[in-house]
């Protein structure tokens, strides 16, 4: 017996491993047009037909072994569509071909599904030992729930429990496995990212200095000519020089923000407070525009972080710029923070045009802009500044639903 559930466990594992890293290499694929969600409804309708098709199988072990190692997959990793998706599809599978009772598995799967949901959404940004942690208990869930529905379960004592071993170990290889090669494709991501970022440091570091000078001539030139101008024609064009002239200044001090910024002695900030001062400065243009601002604190005392105001003011107002800018025609503009354990999150959500997650995916690349206007520099400033002041940022957006910007900074408590 144990031959046997050994060979069928080792099966499965191998079909959701190979599922698994097929969907990693063609979702992580930065130039893919297809969605992710495709990707995996393709893969999972694939393996599931070659599995049910030509392997050898036995109920009990689909649904006490199969079922848990995927499902726990799944929820530590994707979305709730997904999620669904593999409820689905393995539901159909276990009554429909193996002609197991419908409602135990069912029962277990949608119950496990909605409780896995909400964990993993709070656990995705923990560790890997932490999410296995989990991962285990709900698992166990899942078993109880099957235990205490198919009286099959109850007459086999001996196989249950062999059989629920080896699904504890697989969750636990494939979850890690999954996890270890995200990593590394990520990291690898980041080195050629870092790469990017050096090449257009150390062009700005050159040239910005040598274009800054010739255009504050020509503006300070420019100024002297407007004194006196011949005509109002002149001095609509004198103005539109000008005007140019400093938009290429704005630009270069971009450049240089990026490549140099300027280190000023870190001081003890108060979030609320500066978050409040900074929306006043964005308080008209939100007003014009139709947009709603609201401020959330979900932390009840004060929020400090080591930084300089000026480098986080110079965030703030990038960030929230580009939300309102991507609300044209109006919407909800939500600002929140929290404190969780020793990190303080300041979050900015807009009901704005979105991305799609090619776009998400090149966000802070050098010279990547969604804007007509934009020269894709903003974010970089951004992502360059909150590095000094050791916090990081990260988006979340769908199209045509708005973008979340997140941003994470280790607390300093008061003295």
């Amino acid at each position: 017996m144990l031959n046997t559930i050994l060979t069928y466990e080792v099966r499965s594992v191998v079909y959701t491993l190979s599922a698994a890293m097929i969907y990693l290499i063609l979702a992580l694929q930065k130039n893919s047009r297809i969605k992710k969600e495709w990707i995996f409804l393709i893969i999972l309708g694939l393996s599931s037909f070659f599995y049910l098709t030509f392997e050898p199988k036995d109920p009990l072990i689909y649904i006490l072994h199969f079922i848990p190692v995927s499902l726990m997959l799944v929820l530590f990793f994707e979305g709730p569509i997904l999620i669904g998706a593999t409820v689905a599809a393995f539901n159909i599978g276990s009554y429909f071909v193996l002609h197991n009772p419908f409602w135990p598995v069912f029962t277990a799967a949608i119950v496990i599904s909605l409780l896995g949901f909400f964990v993993a959404r709070r656990v995705r940004h923990h560790s890997i030992l932490f999410k296995n942690v989990t991962a285990t208990w709900l698992t166990f869930v899942y078993l109880l729930l099957l235990l205490l529905l198919d009286s099959r379960l109850q007459q086999n004592a001996a196989f249950m429990l062999m059989t629920v071993a080896g699904t504890l170990i697989s969750v636990w290889f494939i979850n890690y496995m999954y996890d270890w090669v995200k990593t590394q494709e990520m990291m690898r991501e980041k080195l050629i990212a870092a790469e990017k970022f050096q090449l257009v440091g150390q062009m700005a570091a050159s040239i910005s200095h040598e274009i800054r000078n010739p255009l504050t001539t020509i503006r300070g030139v420019l100024q002297l000519i407007r004194r006196n101008p011949h005509s109002e024609t002149e001095l609509r064009y004198l103005d539109l020089a000008i005007s140019e002239v400093d938009q290429a200044d704005t630009i270069i001090s971009d450049y240089l923000n990026y490549a140099k910024p300027s280190a000023d002695k870190p001081e003890r900030l108060e979030i609320k407070n500066l978050l409040s001062e900074i929306i006043t400065l964005i308080t008209t243009l939100s007003i014009h525009s139709g947009i709603e601002t609201l401020v959330k604190h979900h932390s009840k005392e004060p929020l400090y972080i080591w930084g300089e105001s000026k480098k986080f003011r110079q965030c703030m107002l990038n960030i929230l710029k580009n939300s309102l800018e991507s609300m044209p025609d109006g919407g909800t503009l939500t600002i929140t923070t929290d404190r969780i354990k020793d990190q303080i999150l300041v979050t900015i959500q807009d009901t704005g045009e979105g991305m799609s997650a090619i776009q998400l995916k090149s966000l802070g690349e050098p010279f990547y802009t969604t804007k007509q206007n934009g020269t894709g520099l903003g974010i970089m400033v951004v992502i360059s500044l909150l590095k000094m002041m050791n916090g990081t940022i990260r988006y979340e957006s769908r199209p045509y639903i708005g973008t979340t910007c997140i941003m994470e900074f280790k607390a300093s408590d008061p003295v």
